[in-house]
Formats: structure tokens, sequence, C-alpha cells
């Protein structure tokens, strides 16, 4: 997408992370997944693993494949 934060927390070290709340994704768009990088080449699953040190996380949104047009 364009850089756009679509949801941001903040947690208290040792607690454990939580799934996704309602994320803010634009029409045409969903939910393909957190990465370590912003290249987003790094995939990320931590859900509920425990907080230890400062970490950002980056969410891949692709493009709906059920809105391409045929023509």
């Amino acid at each position: 997408m364009d850089g756009t934060t679509v949801d941001t927390r903040t947690y208290i070290t040792g607690s454990e992370i939580q799934p996704p709340r309602e994320l803010n994704i634009p029409d045409g768009y969903y939910f393909d997944g957190y990465y370590t990088d912003y290249q987003l080449t790094k995939p990320w699953n931590g859900i509920g693993t425990r907080l230890n040190k400062d970490e950002i996380v980056y969410t891949k949104l692709s493009k709906d494949p059920g809105l391409a047009l045929t023509i």
C-alpha cells in the first residue's frame, strides 16, 4: 500500500501479544500477514508470545483478487 497506519498498539514488557482488533483496511484490500521488515519479506507470527523488547511489525495488505475485472 502506501504506508498508511492500519493499527497501533502499546504493550507492557512481558504482556502477551494479542490478535488484531478491527484493522483499518481500505475497500478492495485484504489482510495478508505480518512482517518484521518494511519490504514485507520476513514473516512474523508472534501472536500469543510474550513481548520482551521494542518491536515494530508491519501489516501487509493485498488487493482483493475477487475484485479483478474480466473482459
